[in-house]
């Protein structure tokens, strides 16, 4: 009995140890494992701080961005209402026109009532009913007297037209004082 309980403490002793090997084999494995994990979320971590501090400096950069395009928003406002005063004024201001003639402001209201249209003096001899030489006379004496009429030029041959702005501002205070009389004349 002796050998035999010799060998069972023996081989308990042995099962032990191994038990006990296999125990710590485990827990270092466990302890490599865990090491490898605190290793990649270090770098996560250095990854995600690289990637913070990027992010902070493009909301910097955004910031400004948003800024200039505010300053640029208000300089191109202050431009328009410039532009649009400038517009006014020019409108209202610089019409310094004598007073035509009822031969005139028919003549007048045949380039007013077509405002997409262009006429030869030929048109104009048609539509009023008038000599050539009188047109003429009544074009060249409108354009003294400070009517903005528009001069092109087609195929050597001369077209009038009433300026846009002129027109728009006749329309809003009858500058040239265009009765119902001259309508029927």
């Amino acid at each position: 009995m002796t050998d035999l309980a010799m060998q069972k403490d023996r081989f308990n002793a042995s099962g032990q140890n191994q038990g006990i090997n296999m125990v710590q084999n485990l827990v270092l494995e466990i302890n490599n494992e865990l090491n490898e994990h605190l290793e990649v979320i270090n770098e996560n971590t250095s990854e995600i701080q690289a990637n913070y501090e990027y992010t902070a400096q493009l909301d910097s950069k955004i910031a400004k961005l948003n800024e200039r395009l505010d300053n640029i928003q208000l300089f191109l406002r202050g431009l328009a209402k410039a532009d649009d005063l400038i517009k006014e004024a020019k409108s209202e201001s610089s019409y310094q026109i004598q007073p035509l003639t009822s031969k005139e402001k028919r003549l007048f209201l045949v380039l007013y009532t077509n405002p997409t249209k262009a006429f030869s003096y030929k048109d104009l001899v048609e539509k009023l009913g008038l000599p050539e030489n009188l047109v003429t006379e009544y074009i060249s004496s409108m354009i003294e007297k400070g009517v903005p009429l528009i001069k092109t030029y087609l195929n050597g041959k001369s077209y009038y037209s009433v300026d846009k702005q002129f027109r728009d501002h006749q329309t809003k205070t009858n500058i040239l004082q265009i009765t119902q009389r001259v309508l029927i004349a």
